[in-house]
């Protein structure tokens, strides 16, 4: 077992981390963190994706800001006893649901979100009332180092802990003493971790990538410039790295031209240079992209690269 492990695991056993006390300040602790080092989340996350300020702000800082918050807010409910119905035969005794930790989570999260997907989990572990290892990702160096740095500042570092590292150090704790494990990636990778989790009869979550096709159809004209604005939103935030961007779109034939112009006007519009997008995580995923543009002629705008 890792000396940081044993740690926690002996920490979350003295039961501090059950309390309403010590969940409220935990949260209260990494909404003070995300006002007070919103101008180096920025930065780091502009390092890392070229990510603009307001993009940061949007996608990443403000979403989990406000998701601690909402976490804070219904704390003292969700931990409530929730009463039931009592069978005839148990009479007079009561009966109720109690919600408990699970007990050390370990959140395995991406390079394409780095903030978003490493505390939004955290703030479903310490409400929870979970000890926490966050494994960043090493694709999003300086935000990994940047979260490490910041937990070690704000929050109980007996219960929160940064590893870093690469797969090797995700494969460690995985075969360690966890009791559930969050992870955000890639379909194979997906299953190497699933399959790892049942070998040790650990409970886990994968929010994994996909297919998300857009389809397109029975539309009025004056609805289409909305349509587009939508798509290319959807498609081009971050740089089209996000999981959930539409893949493709199957349209009625004859909204074919009109929504391929609105397209061109949606992107020129919400990207109007080409410093106003996000850039690619590395220069494998970057030699990736090329490839699959290759030299087809139906290329209907942009189709250029800068390493």
């Amino acid at each position: 077992m890792l000396e940081s492990v044993k740690h926690i695991r002996k920490y979350f056993d003295t039961d501090v981390t059950l309390s309403y006390k010590w969940r409220k300040a935990q949260l209260k602790a990494l909404i003070r963190m995300l006002q007070t080092e919103r101008k180096s989340f920025e930065l780091a996350l502009n390092k890392d994706l070229g990510k603009s300020a307001h993009e940061a702000w949007i996608t990443e800082i403000g979403f989990v800001l406000h998701e601690a918050k909402h976490a804070l807010h219904h704390l003292r409910a969700w931990m409530r006893l929730s009463p039931h119905w009592t069978p005839l035969f148990l009479l007079p005794q009561f009966s109720a649901t109690c919600a408990q930790p699970r007990g050390i989570s370990l959140i395995i999260s991406p390079w394409n979100y780095p903030v978003q997907l490493t505390l939004s989990p955290l703030i479903a572990s310490i409400a929870a009332g979970n000890a926490t290892i966050i494994k960043p990702s090493e694709y999003a160096p300086e935000t990994s180092a940047l979260i490490s740095r910041l937990v070690l500042s704000y929050l109980d570092t007996d219960a929160v802990i940064v590893i870093e590292g690469d797969a090797d150090i995700t494969q460690k704790l995985l075969q360690d003493d966890i009791d559930f494990v969050f992870f955000t990636g890639s379909t194979n990778t997906g299953k190497a971790v699933a399959q790892t989790c049942a070998k040790n009869l650990i409970p886990y979550v994968l929010e994994l990538g996909g297919k998300s096709p857009c389809v397109v159809f029975d539309v009025q004209p004056k609805n289409i410039d909305a349509i587009a604005d939508r798509i290319i939103f959807g498609k081009f935030t971050n740089a089209g790295q996000t999981c959930v961007a539409p893949d493709y779109i199957l349209v009625e034939q004859k909204l074919y031209d009109t929504l391929t112009s609105a397209l061109i006007r949606a992107l020129r519009r919400q990207f109007p240079k080409d410093e106003s997008m996000g850039t690619i995580i590395n220069k494998r995923h970057f030699d990736r992209l090329q490839s699959l543009l290759g030299h087809d002629e139906k290329i209907i705008t942009g189709g250029k690269g800068d390493p």
